[in-house]
């Protein structure tokens, strides 16, 4: 499936890369459509339910993207998503797309994890210390996890950096069961 959510990202992609499609328009108009799709009881089960027709499914998504005030190639994207059997697909040709719009601008997504919350300082530090190391800019999201016991987890593509306590303790066992 990873295959067919690429496929549609990169035709919304080729669509901003032309100029008919703002990119901040389409992420303004996505937010807002998945918001209410999580929010409204019912709606995703509609939109997703092969037993709903077609039409039904259609008329929804125009009476959304119209008081929503979505573009009408945003509104576009949702009604070949909805033909073709893909609302489901949603959030994963979404993350495909910004995917695509990071590689483009020669960013990358780090996802960060720190035993505690950082300050400003701390992850300002941290977030060029990494684009150093990565040798590209960052798109950094953060989370918590008190597991780590101190320190951080930072995930950059295929790579992971692992600064946390915990990593440095498992990192000890393992060489003193080797000693």
């Amino acid at each position: 499936m990873a295959q067919v959510d690429q496929r549609y990202a990169q035709a919304l992609f080729e669509l901003v890369a032309a100029g008919r499609l703002d990119a901040d328009t389409l992420a303004r108009d996505v937010r807002a459509f998945t918001a209410e799709f999580e929010a409204a009881p019912g709606l995703r089960p509609a939109l997703e339910s092969p037993a709903v027709a077609a039409p039904a499914r259609a008329r929804l998504i125009a009476l959304l993207a119209a008081r929503l005030a979505l573009a009408p190639l945003s509104r576009n994207f949702l009604l070949v998503l909805s033909r073709h059997g893909r609302m489901a697909r949603l959030e994963l040709v979404w993350q495909a797309y910004e995917e695509l719009e990071r590689q483009a601008h020669g960013r990358v997504r780090a996802e960060i994890t720190s035993a505690r919350e950082l300050e400003a300082a701390a992850r300002a530090a941290l977030e060029h210390r990494l684009a150093a190391v990565s040798g590209r800019r960052l798109e950094a999201g953060y989370r918590l996890n008190p597991e780590l016991l101190a320190g951080f987890v930072a995930r950059i593509g295929d790579t992971i950096y692992d600064a946390s306590l915990r990593g440095r303790l498992e990192r000890l066992r393992r060489h003193l069961r080797q000693a």
